[in-house]
């Protein structure tokens, strides 16, 4: 009975010890890379049904390093304060803290600018021609303008609520840039607002957009771009910052907008 009772005490102390060391492995076992979703709502050419540049620099990002996931989620563009408040994502590229981040900033911080850009008015010729040319853009109150939903305007002191725009200018709303334009195009307004990284890579795909199309001296706005990150969240705006150094110190960064015909945007410097 003794020895039964002493192989019993032996096998128990046994598989305390497997079952200890197997936990100590698998706590030495590396995590994976920390996973960040990043929101992305209609803004071309960043992002524009699912694709565009926000969806490439997240590709981009994950195939540069491994220390981070980088997730694409696509969020409405006038819920993107609450998805980023609620924890649901991380991070959105390519967003300016003017356009309603002001009293949210306790939420959220910014590394520094990586793209510049503006936002330009734009007319079809023959009727600004016929108007006076760069004069046609001068009372905005005259004249009917096709808006992006949900988008913050110079013009308007960034208020993006649909009912402010509507009691104060004659304006047609739709859910993106390119069928802001399309609208243009076909009459159904008499300017559109796009932003110019948006307008330089429709009229590289369609080259007849300079001839039927007069863009305005002086833009709507200009913005600087940084990416705006959420505070406590798994990768803060320094962590991110030495990231895109790193990646521009190499040379990346640069390749990367010059393959999608931005690198006249890029703004960033390590």
């Amino acid at each position: 009975m003794r020895v039964i009772f002493l192989k019993r005490c032996f096998l128990v102390l046994f598989w305390v010890w497997v079952i200890s060391a197997g936990g100590v492995a698998a706590a030495d076992q590396p995590s994976g890379p920390t996973r960040v979703i990043v929101g992305g709502y209609p803004f071309e050419p960043f992002v524009e049904e699912n694709a565009g540049v926000s969806v490439a620099f997240t590709a981009f990002l994950n195939d540069m390093q491994k220390d981070y996931l980088f997730a694409y989620r696509q969020i409405p563009a006038r819920r993107r304060y609450e998805q980023m408040s609620e924890g649901r994502i991380d991070m959105i590229f390519f967003e300016m803290p003017v356009w309603g981040w002001q009293d949210r900033m306790e939420q959220v911080e910014a590394t520094p600018v990586l793209l510049s850009g503006a936002e330009v008015m734009v007319a079809r010729t023959g009727d600004a021609m016929a108007a006076g040319g760069e004069a046609y853009f001068g009372d905005l109150s005259a004249r009917k303008l096709a808006l992006t939903l949900g988008y913050h305007y110079g013009f308007a002191d960034y208020n993006a609520d649909p009912e402010y725009l509507k009691a104060r200018f004659d304006v047609v709303f739709s859910d993106s840039q390119r069928h802001s334009l399309r609208q243009l195009l076909a009459g159904g307004a008499d300017i559109a607002i796009v932003n110019n990284a948006f307008l330089a890579r429709q009229m590289r795909l369609y080259p007849e957009l300079e001839q039927d199309l007069l863009v305005s001296m002086t833009p709507d706005q200009r913005y600087d771009l940084p990416l705006l990150v959420r505070r406590g969240g798994p990768i803060s705006a320094a962590e991110m910052t030495d990231l895109l150094t790193r990646l521009s110190k190499s040379g990346a960064l640069q390749t990367f907008f010059t393959e999608e015909g931005l690198d006249r945007f890029l703004e960033f410097k390590p």
